[in-house]
């Protein structure tokens, strides 16, 4: 979920689900630098900058949990690291969770972005995802049933 939608789980009660604290960050301008997670593979180590439109916004994740798994990091401008900005949590009701805290709705992801969003849904439903498309490439993917 981006961060819009786990500060909204987080107002209704369930944060302590999500394994992290989301807060509202008023920057107009954020970089993300990839972790070295065995889920970002070659994208590990590049910075995602990003930049947002009214109504938009980046959230700060803040670890509540032990076993968080960090697949971001937000950087000032001296890349100095200011908090997690992407991660991934088992709960203890063993439910899988990933938090991007970007505002998923504004524009187009980066390959690196994109990377972390396929290799996560797959990571949430444990290896069972049909089909995964690793190239950026502009394909339909149908499953046959059967």
């Amino acid at each position: 979920m981006d961060g819009l939608a786990a500060l909204r789980v987080q107002e209704r009660g369930m944060g302590d689900l999500l394994g992290v604290r989301v807060t509202q960050m008023p920057q107009a301008l954020f970089r993300e630098r990839i972790s070295s997670d065995p889920l970002n593979g070659g994208h590990a180590g590049r910075v995602w900058t990003k930049y947002f439109s009214p109504g938009g916004g980046a959230f700060m994740l803040e670890a509540l949990a032990s076993g968080i798994r960090a697949l971001g990091h937000y950087q000032d401008n001296c890349g100095q690291t200011r908090g997690l900005a992407s991660t991934l949590f088992e709960n203890a009701s063993g439910g899988r969770v990933a938090v991007f805290g970007n505002f998923g709705w504004d524009s187009a992801p980066s390959a690196a972005r994109r990377n972390q969003y396929v290799q996560a849904a797959d990571w949430i439903s444990r290896g069972r995802l049909p089909v995964i498309v690793e190239s950026v490439a502009q394909v339909l993917v149908v499953p046959a049933s059967g």
